[in-house]
Parts: structure tokens; sequence; C-alpha cells
């Protein structure tokens, strides 16, 4: 079965669930997208990481050992 996109009952189911989706299950919606912004985020946090010159592991340890007592 191929669903064409551009035809008008088509259109109309997936207006009817998505308008279901909304109303009923707001909470669900909410988490994927706040899963989404966040997959993204850290997507640009990794494109920024590589681009940048690369830091020694004692540097990034002996940061998070100063601040180990403000945890």
């Amino acid at each position: 079965m191929n669903l064409d996109l551009k035809d008008p009952q088509t259109k109309a189911a997936l207006t009817e669930v998505m308008v279901d989706l909304l109303k009923n299950n707001r909470e669900l919606v909410n988490d994927i997208i706040l899963e989404a912004i966040e997959d993204i985020g850290l997507a640009a946090a990794i494109q920024e990481g590589q681009s940048d010159e690369l830091v020694d592991e004692s540097e990034i340890f002996a940061i998070l050992d100063s601040h180990e007592d403000t945890i």
C-alpha cells in the first residue's frame, strides 16, 4: 500500500491523527520535542568539538578535580 501525501484523503487522515495526538497526548508530544531539541544541541556540540583543538585528558581532569567540592 502506497500513501500519496498529495491525496486529499491522506492529508485529511494525517491531519486528524496529528490533531488527536496533540490533544490527547500533550506530554508525549512535549517529550518528543524536548528530546529532538536536546539531540540538535548535542549534534551542534559534537560538531563544535570536532573543529576545536584537542585538549590533553589530564587538563580536563584537573579542571574537574578543582570543581569537585562544588558538586
